[in-house]
Order: C-alpha cells, then structure tokens, then sequence
C-alpha cells in the first residue's frame, strides 16, 4: 500500500478507528449523514444498515471499497458496485446470536403473560430457515412447542418435506419472521404481510418481525389492527425508519427501535469481519483485535427450578441479562411526531451494552438434564452439579 487511505465510517461501527487507523484517516459520521460530498476524495466507506449506497452516493467518487457491518445488505445496490467494479462485503452472520436471543426472549414474555397453554399445545410457525430461523427452530424445539419451519425459497431448492406451507401459519399462536427483503416477483418478502394475508389469521395471533420493516406492509397493520383484535404485534423494524408510525407504535404488543441485532458482541464481531475483509482485499497483514469488555458477575446460580412453571422462571432469569421490555419503555419516550426520527436513532447510537448469553456461566445446583439442555441451546457455559 503506496499511501495512507482515506476512509469514512459510520460512528457507530465499535472500535473502528482502532481497527482502521493504521492503514488510514478514519473519519466517523452519522450513517444517514454519509453524503456523495463527503466521499469526493475517500477510497473506502464503511457502512451500516442506515446508509443507502447506490449510485447517488457513490457517482463520480474514487470509492474502491465498500463494506457494510451488518448482515443485511438490501441498504445497498450490489449491482452498481459490481458494474463499477468496486469491492463489496458484509458481516454475514455478525448478529445472528443477538437476534435469536432477543427472539426467544419476547415469544416467552407472549407466552407466560398471554398465552394459557401447555407448551406442547402452543405452536409457533417459523418463517425464514437461515441462520437466525433454524436457530431460533432449534431452541423452541428443545424447550417442547410444536414448532412448524416455513421457507418456500430453500424448500423448493431442497425438496425438503419437513418444511410446512404459509397457510399452516394461519393457526399459529406465535409466527416469527426472519427472512431477508427481497423484490423478486416470485417469492418476494416486500410487503409480505399485507392486508390479504392479515384477515386470513384465524386465531389470536402474535406476529413478531425482526427482519425488516419493509416485509410487513405497515399501513395495511395499522388498518387491520384498527377494527380487530385477534393480532398482536412485537416489532424490531418499521417501514421508514427512524420516522416510524406512532399510532402503529401505540398498537403494537412491543415495540423497540431496530437493536434486536444489537447486542455489543454482535456489533464488536461486525467491526472484526469487515476489518478481516477489507485487510484480505488490499493485501494487509492483520494487526488488530477487538476488545471485548468482560462481563462482571457472570456467574449465576440456579438452586430451585419450579417444573411446573417452566416457562415462567425461564423468562424471569433472562430478563435478568435482558429485560426487552426496558427497550420499548425507551422507545415509547418520544414527546411530539416531529422527534420521533431523533428519538429512534438516538437510542441506537446510544444503546445499552447488551452482552450475549455466551458470556454468563450457570452452576446449577442440582441435576435438571431437560433445564441444563435447554440453557446450552441458548449458548450458556453450564457447571452441573
């Protein structure tokens, strides 16, 4: 590398000047701040969700080098880059773990406070079985719901029998959605919950996104959810991010500001993938690594388990390293519609250290093999008895 490059970041990338400062000028903005004027003379540009590359931001700029923090890339026109021959990656699979976690912690909280069934008798329908979904698939499987896996993508592709139709969703007590935006004409997932899919629900329905805002058509939500009540609602992600509905906000079950992949370990990982890529596109060696704060008291002890409320006490203990309700109390703090876009993008530059169940160690204090399975599934470091 004949010179210093010149590269711009979204502050709110972790660590990035650490990880890019030796092999560059880090200059750090808002992510919707990131211009075409701030790029006239920049090599690279470091991203995340709230940045829209395409062509107006990037026409007539030296950019050679793209990379996004994120697993999700629909913020960004790989075929422009492709066409321009500029470098693209992402962090594929940097949040997987914080959105399961955030995931199963919120169909709990549907279940223990608003669901009066054994576990065996709720169902819940997974769409999307990538990453996140056959994750979260496997978790539910493991603590006894009747878990259907709905991917018509992947199911015509691996004629997989085990796969179960959208129509099986509409019976569902819990549906949970983690696919990606696309606008393919077959299987597209933009406005994939629309207005004619909502009045097939038949049952008291929860429908949790977690995905993006775009697969679920909001206007047709907040005209359904308007005049009837067998839906309800957590959502992590709105159409129009960060001006989000209010009136859909002040309807929905939870509602919290897109941080489901948020956690500080999923957003430290995302900083070490694209500083891996972008060291392997210009033939650098690799001189940095995170740091990754230790988490203090992470030792936790379980002595009494009540059987028979199951769900309850596994809820109570989660919510003791993530309480997802806290994040839509902050979020339901606006004041006025005219703060609301400040509001929401304030709490994600601003959010809390969430950390990731992996960094708790749990000593049971008595023999539970179905507990100790279950709290390994969810990547907790177990100490039998």
């Amino acid at each position: 590398m004949e010179k210093k490059l010149k590269i711009i970041a979204d502050e709110n990338i972790p660590q990035v000047k650490d990880a890019f400062s030796f092999y560059g000028n880090v200059t750090t903005y808002p992510g919707r701040e990131i211009n075409n004027n701030l790029l006239k003379d920049a090599d690279v540009l470091l991203v995340r969700s709230v940045t829209k590359v395409n062509e107006q931001l990037l026409k007539n700029t030296p950019i050679k080098c793209v990379l996004t923090a994120t697993t999700g890339i629909d913020h960004v026109d790989t075929e422009y880059l492709k066409s321009n021959n500029i470098y693209f990656n992402s962090a594929d699979g940097s949040n997987t773990i914080s959105v399961v976690e955030y995931t199963i912690i919120a169909i709990l909280d549907i279940v223990v406070n608003q669901i009066r069934k054994e576990i065996s008798k709720i169902k819940i329908a997974v769409v999307g079985y990538g990453k996140i979904g056959s994750r979260v698939f496997d978790i539910l499987n493991t603590i006894g719901f009747n878990v259907i896996k709905i991917d018509p993508p992947l199911q015509k592709q691996t004629l997989d029998k085990s796969f179960s139709n959208f129509n099986d969703a509409y019976n569902c007590d819990i549906v949970t959605f983690h696919v990606p935006l696309t606008y393919n004409i077959v299987d597209s997932t933009y406005h994939y919950i629309n207005e004619f899919i909502l009045s097939n629900f038949n049952n008291e329905t929860f429908l949790i996104n977690t995905s993006r805002g775009e697969i679920f058509d909001n206007t047709a939500l907040l005209n359904y959810l308007t005049q009837n009540s067998n839906l309800s609602l957590i959502l992590d992600v709105w159409e129009n991010e960060p001006d989000i509905n209010l009136n859909l906000l002040n309807k929905v079950y939870i509602g919290t500001p897109h941080i489901a992949g948020y956690s500080l370990d999923a957003k430290i990982k995302g900083t070490k993938i694209i500083y891996e890529h972008f060291c392997n596109y210009f033939n650098l060696e690799q001189n940095w690594q995170p740091n990754i704060p230790k988490v203090l008291n992470n030792k936790l002890i379980l002595n009494n388990w009540n059987e028979q409320n199951l769900l309850n006490d596994l809820l109570i203990f989660l919510n003791r390293i993530y309480f997802l309700r806290e994040d839509y109390f902050r979020l339901k703090k606006y004041q006025t519609n005219e703060n609301i876009a400040k509001h929401f993008d304030f709490l994600r530059k601003n959010y809390i250290n969430r950390r990731e169940f992996s960094n708790y160690t749990i000593k049971l204090g008595y023999s539970n093999p179905k507990l100790s399975n279950i709290l390994k599934k969810l990547n907790f470091n177990i100490e039998d008895v």
